[in-house]
């Protein structure tokens, strides 16, 4: 069972099985926790993030995601953009393309400027997008623990942590 999916107890579809517990707040919940890792992400074969201050953040019916500090991405890798997003539980959503030489990942990495009041510890705080579009990079495999293409920048670290 996961916490925010299926009948975990952060799902919409709480479980009807025998418990101890009650969780009473918003019907949309939302756990920010640290992370006890440390994440480092490449782009071109430079580091764009180095850091030991991840946070998960646990959020009913999605699947749990790392936030970093925006203060641990490498100077000068990222350019705002003019994409944005909404969402009614955290508030507007601003963009960053990643930029290391020639090497760009657009829109790779979003945070919320100004959370809404509900998700105020996220200020300060980024995330990959998860599917950035890249250019002047070639595919390469995770499993090698490379990512030239960053479809997820911090899964990138991640597979790349693991493989040594």
């Amino acid at each position: 069972m996961a916490l925010t999916l299926g009948s975990g107890p952060f799902s919409k579809q709480r479980s009807s099985a025998d418990a101890n517990y009650e969780i009473e707040g918003p019907e949309h919940l939302l756990l920010f926790e640290d992370y006890p890792r440390r994440m480092r992400a490449l782009l071109g074969g430079e580091t764009v993030v180095d850091s030991e201050r991840g946070k998960l953040l646990f959020e009913s019916n999605i699947p749990p995601v790392l936030y970093l500090p925006e203060d641990d991405l490498a100077p000068g890798v990222t350019e705002s953009t003019s994409h944005a997003t909404h969402c009614p539980f955290k508030g507007d959503a601003a963009y960053w393309s990643l930029k290391v030489g020639d090497r760009v990942a657009e829109n790779a990495v979003w945070g919320y400027p100004e959370p809404g009041e509900r998700a105020r510890w996220l200020k300060g705080s980024c995330r990959s997008t998860g599917t950035p579009s890249t250019s002047g990079s070639r595919r390469t495999s995770r499993s090698s623990g490379t990512c030239a293409t960053p479809t997820t920048v911090w899964t990138c670290a991640r597979a790349r942590a693991a493989s040594g």
